[in-house]
């Protein structure tokens, strides 16, 4: 973590749309992420949990600390009773303020930990993970009544390690195992790498190939991975600049906007967006990547056309939509841009809809 090939984030004072990266260590890139995902999840009263690999010492502060968590019991009860507490929550200004006051010093007290402390020691990633599986187990009933999900973030910048800090394949497959054991809890897993190493990309790569289909992969050291027998929701994520040339290969038409990448990380439509760097988007499914862009309420059946059924006049309001938007830092064009470029999109999508193809019916 003290090695110097991160990337932190800087917007710009003077023009907010604009967004530098700046090298930094590994630690204050990780450091930075932290302190904005509980900056959202105080804005967004959203429980969220911190577990620190290494014990920052009792002078710093807690090993694990949270934000929002006092807002659980309030969001995850019956539906009749979380009605009236969401009504009560709204309506009693000393309530809402109490609650605004300890989101706050919350904020500050992840601030405060993660620009005191310094990383040190092994990553046994496997250890800590299994404290979270048996933490998330005693709720996975009360999540999965409420049709909810838990995103976990696994931010990293190396293989994991035993508490001797040893790598080994025994270690590896250990972790692997862990990590299936997720399979069977309402969890979307978010590996965030911090490191350019490429043995350290290729072994997550590997993972999440892994672990997202059914059949099992070969490592490059042609050790064979665990087998598995169900897929998950993990995605593998890396530094902002680096996932959006990912999602321009693929997807060119979209300006990888910093909201975006954030929002990945924070695992929000993690199914649809997940995609962005794997492969060309389906035009069935560009009206729901749409709609986490703009919102469902102008993305819904009864205005937003199908691209399938009528791309001309999907592109034409989508257009108008997108025309009322704030520009978006492009860092793969290092300007700010409207978030789609429609020469782009057109080029791709606008042929062989189902209102060009004129189809007639012989009956005998």
């Amino acid at each position: 973590m003290s090695h110097t090939d991160g990337h932190r984030i800087v917007q710009s004072k003077s023009s907010p749309n604009k967004v530098n990266t700046v090298e930094c260590t590994r630690w204050e890139e990780v450091a930075s992420g932290v302190i904005w995902h509980a900056q959202l999840a105080a804005v967004l009263r959203a429980p969220i949990v911190f577990r620190l690999l290494n014990d920052p010492g009792k002078l710093i502060g807690s090993q694990q600390l949270s934000v929002a968590k006092s807002c659980f019991d309030e969001r995850i009860q019956d539906n009749d009773t979380e009605q009236e507490q969401n009504i009560h929550n709204i309506t009693d200004p000393t309530l809402l303020e109490q609650q605004s006051k300890t989101l706050e010093e919350e904020v500050q007290q992840v601030k405060r930990i993660m620009r005191q402390s310094r990383p040190l020691g092994s990553s046994p990633l496997s250890q800590h993970l299994r404290a979270v599986y048996t933490s998330i187990l005693t709720l996975k009933h009360r999540i999965a009544a409420n049709d909810k999900l838990i995103a976990l973030t696994i931010a990293t910048d190396g293989l994991p390690t035993d508490e001797e800090g040893n790598e080994d394949e025994h270690t590896n497959i250990e972790f692997v195992n862990v990590l299936k054991l997720f399979a069977s809890l309402p969890v979307v897993i978010i590996v965030r790498l911090s490191t350019d190493e490429e043995r350290v990309v290729n072994f997550y790569n590997e993972l999440n190939s892994f672990l997202t289909t059914t059949t099992p992969t070969t490592r490059h050291d042609n050790n064979q991975l665990p087998p598995t027998t169900s897929p998950m929701n993990i995605d593998v994520l890396d530094d902002f600049i680096s996932e959006a040339q990912e999602v321009y290969e693929h997807n060119p038409w979209l300006t990888y906007g910093l909201p975006l990448h954030l929002s990945r990380e924070y695992a929000l439509e993690h199914d649809i967006l997940s995609i962005l760097d794997d492969r060309l988007l389906q035009p069935s499914e560009l009206r729901l990547v749409c709609q986490t862009l703009f919102g469902t309420s102008r993305f819904n059946e009864d205005v937003m056309p199908d691209p399938v059924v009528n791309y001309k006049e999907f592109s034409r309001v989508l257009k108008l939509i997108v025309d009322r938007e704030q520009y978006q830092w492009n860092p793969i064009k290092k300007k700010s841009t409207p978030w789609i470029d429609f020469k782009v999109l057109d080029r791709i999508y606008g042929h062989n809809t189902v209102e060009d193809v004129n189809c007639t019916c012989v009956m005998q």
